[in-house]
């Protein structure tokens, strides 16, 4: 319709003798282009409020009302993307809707809606397209990546942490995708290949420059760092690495200061400090690591700490193990943690 009136415009004008671009309609169209339905204090809002959320997931924050508050958002940000703005309000307002597809893409993977969650990660990768920002598009491919490896579809996870790293990123998104693409190609037995993602997570982290484009779970702290090493160097059965790896990022955590504290990075640290006792022979190693996972209450249960304590039970089913009490009494509190875990709550 706008095309139509401005060719009427312009042909009156000419037909009185005016030059073609000075009738009504030149007047008016930059004038419409300069409008917008919503203000910029709103889009910075929203990103303010997805910042506060994407922290407030990393802190354990409890998941339900996290996810529901998230949606609400989600709904918010694409009901004004259906209004009109100026270009660059809208290239602002699609990266917070990435960010904010994105979130939920955890938040729904954690309670193990795997389906619901890649939903999610593709509509933010849409957000990161339309807004036309790597840094959005590199933390998208991070977190379908995550989603993949956890939903066991390892090869897909490699090769989207791969594209992930075609994109230029300052900040730790490229460090979270060559620990993804370890952990991918570790579980797929191309341990050498891995080994080398490894190697360059490494170099990735030394050249981070920027602060993280969201944070919270949009970030690779060093206490996170090691302990998705520590995950890598179990899947690649060096002990002893990932020993190292765990303890540095359970001493991290228990550094900082309880207010700032992120627990998830410790949590999984002791889930693959036991793996490592086990693969070491320590029964009574591994029972003392997983302690502090087994006393979680169970509403911050989430499907991805199950799917570990499921590998960890395979460990200790194994016939070195299977008969000794301790295993066996192991075995049993797993299975109770399991059932009350939240993930089992909702889908009864």
């Amino acid at each position: 319709m706008l095309v139509h009136q401005a060719g009427v415009a312009s042909a009156g004008a000419a037909g009185q003798g005016v030059q073609p671009g000075r009738g009504r309609f030149a007047g008016v169209f930059p004038e419409w282009v300069a409008m917008s339905e919503i203000a910029d204090t709103t889009i910075d809002q929203y990103s303010s409020q997805v910042r506060r959320l994407a922290r407030d997931f990393d802190h354990a924050a409890p998941p339900l009302p996290l996810l529901l508050e998230t949606r609400r958002l989600r709904d918010r940000v694409t009901a004004r993307l259906r209004g009109h703005m100026r270009l660059d309000q809208a290239r602002d307002l699609y990266l917070v809707a990435a960010q904010v597809c994105g979130l939920l893409a955890w938040q729904t993977g954690n309670l193990g809606n795997y389906r619901a969650a890649d939903t999610h990660a593709w509509t933010a990768w849409m957000c990161a397209e339309q807004a036309g920002h790597d840094g959005a598009r590199a933390w998208v491919r991070a977190t379908q990546a995550m989603l993949v490896g956890r939903d066991g579809r390892y090869t897909e996870s490699a090769q989207l942490a791969e594209d992930g790293l075609t994109y230029a990123s300052h900040d730790s998104a490229r460090v979270f995708l060559a620990l993804f693409r370890a952990k991918a190609l570790a579980s797929t037995g191309r341990h050498d290949d891995a080994s080398q993602a490894l190697d360059q997570a490494e170099t990735e982290l030394a050249r981070v420059s920027t602060p993280d484009l969201l944070g919270g779970t949009w970030a690779i702290t060093p206490d996170r760092y090691h302990s998705n090493a520590a995950d890598a160097q179990v899947l690649l059965e060096a002990p002893e690495r990932a020993l190292g790896e765990a303890e540095q990022a359970i001493t991290l955590t228990e550094a900082t200061p309880p207010g700032e504290r992120r627990i998830w990075s410790a949590v999984y640290a002791h889930i693959y400090s036991a793996h490592a006792h086990l693969l070491q022979g320590s029964l009574d190693g591994a029972a003392a690591s997983l302690r502090p996972v087994l006393d979680l209450p169970p509403d911050i249960r989430t499907a991805p700490l199950l799917q570990d304590l499921a590998r960890f039970r395979r460990l200790l089913a194994q016939p070195a193990f299977a008969e000794a009490p301790l295993a066996r009494d192991t075995q049993d509190e797993i299975e109770t943690y399991r059932c009350e875990a939240l993930p089992r709550q909702i889908t009864g």
